[in-house]
């Protein structure tokens, strides 16, 4: 809107420029300070297209006062409205300008700057309205009965109302032509086409049909959708009643002054039945957008200033609030987490500067300081009259999850990728080492000293060896079958592996005390619950160190004892407790540590599935799991597994002293040169006659040319020419019934029955020592096993 200020008060000119920026409305205002100013700035617009949307002036002005403009307007054929701004006890001469054509005035009052916005936007309103009656005819079609009253009525309304057309009919049958039935070739033109008039004037004696019965056929039969104003004669009351319950808009009776009523009840009854027309229309629009909104899957907001003022149900149960905590009350900015705050405020001022759409993701803090992850839709809309930003979020915190899991399995499958790669090349160096030092204990065996520091070199290479398989063990992936397993190697596994993973500020104690300890269980998943626990653990210990503590003991819970929450089975039970020194659980996050996502830690320091992962695999293993922690106080988990009745025969992990030995011709195939030469010296000091070979393709040539001359094959599995399984095929394809034995560092399941359906007759996994290599050779030759 641009407006023409003419006042003489450059204070209160300014003050006036100032309440138009106050409302936040986007008014240009050009001042000027007297009437010929004013009169200069007016002539320079075109009639038809003036560059000014309203005059402001002071009534008091230096060169006259603000009427006087009035008059120059309407000569030189410019349509805008003009508002006089008067003194406080002046409403006599704002009066006076209004009879002049001003199309409102305002008194100096002291909150007249505050109202001020608001009358200028009303008047122009009023006077655009009225332009537009002007410019578009109101066409009323009039069925009569008198030519008289007809000619009367027309000849008033062309003098008085001329923006009134008078389309007339003397009969019901041609006042009924115009509104043809519906589905009928002429109703179908009319509703493409319209309606032929704006108002029906009916009048009470057209001849034909009754006019009562007349206004029934168009309203209930015919359904014509046009205000009806029906005219009665003078006293007639009871009739125009009757009109109005059966569907007139309003009636007029054929008093004395009657033709002056007339303009003005046919306007007021168009005008009336727009409105309700309008407002009908609005509701019904409202109450659509109130359902989309309210039943949308997306939260639904508005924000303006930055606070929020409208929310859906859906935006509360997102965030965990409810709508009078949300409305009128917070700052948006209170919701977003703090790596995203600076980024949506930034977002917020430009839109501001520049109302345009945008999106955005951003993690949110709901009810309780719970982390949330949504994306964003904004749009720039008004509300209240002001500029607003509209939004939709979606909660996208299940899906970012699910992508940390995803990420995190893939993690696990390259860590089991290359724990693979890693115990194969592991292994063959801890080979040549254990070889090497078995050879080396023959040879000094008079030497007590050096027999010793071999014998402890042998006892690091098991316990690497052990290392290696732990790693395995951790990242395997696949699926294994519940069994009778004893946890108390697990674990010393478990604790062999923190060890050499944990750091040395945290101290790791074990309290075993348990007689009975066989269980039916998953060792992999047993052991993924004692990692958890214990990283978990460790986490929380972090900043200061502390203790780590591993308890096994036997428990009988029997139906008095109250250890659970939870039901569970009476009966003995193995009980692993694992505690810990650190700052401990909030009592607020003690219900909800086992829900999957939940996490309090940093981002990219936890997925928060650890806790809900053990309390999976306790579960599914029949076990119940116990927690009891108070902040700063540290944390104790307590897991009761069913013991097993199912005894195990527990082996030994010593070799035994005394070694098979055997004879026959033996080809032996490895790519590592040293792993080839220390085989083939163990080999030969059990008997045997050896061929070794580095390479696979000189081992398969050298088969082929003396395939009757060799008694057993053993060949790893990995090798960079051929590998074992392909050797082993194209031997077996020579000599289908000789022996072969394949070494590995790691053989997944897929691997093992692929050997088994290769006709591989034994498997042995590096490093291994003299005693198993010897048993191993000696059941195959004897085909054992």
């Amino acid at each position: 809107m641009k407006i023409l200020h003419v006042e003489d008060n450059p204070g209160d000119a300014k003050l006036v420029r100032y309440a138009f920026e106050e409302a936040a409305l986007h008014i240009e205002i050009d001042w000027v300070s007297n009437c010929g100013e004013a009169t200069e700035c007016l002539a320079r617009c075109e009639p038809e297209n003036c560059s000014y949307d309203l005059v402001l002036t002071d009534m008091q002005l230096p060169d006259g006062n603000g009427i006087s403009l009035l008059p120059f307007l309407q000569e030189h054929g410019i349509q805008i409205p003009l508002i006089v701004v008067t003194g406080r006890d002046d409403k006599e001469t704002a009066l006076s300008a209004l009879k002049a054509g001003a199309s409102d005035y305002v008194v100096k009052t002291d909150r007249y700057l505050k109202d001020l916005p608001g009358i200028l936007d009303a008047a122009l309103e009023r006077y655009r309205s009225e332009i537009a009656r002007h410019v578009k005819p109101l066409h009323v079609l009039y069925g009569g009965r008198n030519r008289q009253d007809i000619e009367a009525v027309r000849a008033h309304l062309a003098l008085s109302a001329p923006f009134i057309h008078l389309d007339i009919v003397y009969s019901d049958q041609s006042l009924l032509q115009r509104f043809p039935l519906t589905g009928t070739n002429e109703g179908l033109q009319r509703e493409k086409s319209g309606y032929p008039c704006d108002i029906i004037l009916l009048d009470d004696q057209l001849p034909g049909m009754l006019s009562l019965s007349l206004l029934k056929e168009l309203r209930s039969l015919r359904r014509v959708d046009v205000p009806i104003i029906f005219m009665s004669g003078e006293g007639n009351h009871e009739t125009a009643i009757q009109a109005l319950r059966l569907g007139a808009d309003d009636y007029i009776a054929r008093s004395p002054g009657y033709l002056y009523r007339l303009p003005i009840v046919l306007e007021n009854v168009f005008n009336r039945v727009q409105v309700e027309r309008e407002q009908k229309a609005l509701a019904e629009s409202e109450n659509q957008y109130r359902s989309l909104v309210e039943n949308s899957l997306a939260g639904v907001f508005i924000i303006q200033n930055r606070v929020i003022r409208f929310v859906n149900d859906r935006f509360c149960e997102i965030t965990g609030y409810k709508s009078d905590e949300l409305k009128n009350n917070m700052d948006i900015t209170t919701l977003i987490h703090q790596d995203c705050r600076q980024a949506i405020e930034e977002s917020l001022r430009r839109f501001i500067s520049e109302p345009e759409g945008f999106q955005q993701d951003l993690k949110v803090f709901g009810k309780g300081n719970r982390l949330l992850h949504v994306k964003a839709f904004i749009s720039p809309v008004t509300f209240r009259g002001r500029l607003a930003a509209a939004g939709i979020c979606i909660d996208t915190t299940h899906e970012k999850a699910l992508e940390g899991q995803l990420r995190q399995a893939q993690k696990m499958e390259a860590i089991g990728t290359l724990a693979g790669g890693i115990a194969h090349d592991f292994n063959n160096i801890l080979g040549v080492m254990l070889g090497y030092s078995e050879l080396a204990c023959e040879m000094v065996p008079d030497r007590p000293e050096a027999l010793q520091m071999i014998k402890s070199t042998m006892k690091a290479v098991y316990r690497a060896k052990d290392l290696v398989q732990q790693i395995l063990t951790f990242s395997r992936q696949t699926e294994m079958e519940k069994t009778p397993v004893k946890i108390i190697p697990l674990v010393k596994e478990t604790v062999q592996f923190l060890r050499a993973s944990l750091p040395t500020t945290i101290r790791i104690q074990t309290s075993i005390n348990a007689t009975e300890d066989t269980v039916i269980a998953d060792p992999t998943k047993i052991h993924q619950v004692l990692i958890n626990l214990s990283t978990n653990a460790a986490h929380a210990m972090k900043d200061h160190g502390g203790d780590l503590t591993i308890t096994v003991e036997n428990v009988h819970l029997g139906d008095s004892v109250q250890d659970f929450a939870q039901s569970y089975e009476a009966g003995h039970y193995l009980k692993l407790t694992v505690t810990d020194t650190g700052h401990g659980i909030p009592a607020q996050d003690m219900d909800r540590i086992f829900e999957p996502y939940f996490t309090t830690k940093k981002e990219a320091e936890g997925t928060g599935l650890g806790l809900a992962v053990v309390h999976g695999i306790v579960r599914e293993h029949g076990g119940q799991i116990n927690v009891c922690s108070e902040e700063g106080q540290g944390a104790t988990f307590q897991i009761f597994l069913p013991l097993s009745k199912v005894s195990l025969k527990i082996e030994s992990d010593i070799t035994s002293s005394e070694i098979t030995r055997g004879h026959g011709k033996i080809l032996f195939v490895d790519d590592e040169e040293a792993l080839t030469n220390v085989g083939k010296q163990l080999l030969e000091r059990l008997g045997y006659d050896v061929t070794a070979y580095t390479d696979p393709l000189e081992a398969l040539a050298e088969f082929r040319q003396n395939e009757q001359f060799f008694d057993c094959v053993i060949t790893d599995r990995t090798m960079p020419l051929m590998t074992g399984f392909d050797l082993a095929h194209e031997i077996h394809a020579v000599r289908p019934d000789i022996p072969i034995i394949l070494c590995s560092g790691f053989l997944d399941k897929e691997d093992t029955d692929k050997a088994a359906d290769m006709g591989i007759t034994k498997i042995i996994f590096k490093p291994f020592d003299t005693s198993v290599l010897a048993d191993t050779i000696w059941s195959a030759l004897n085909k054992i096993g």
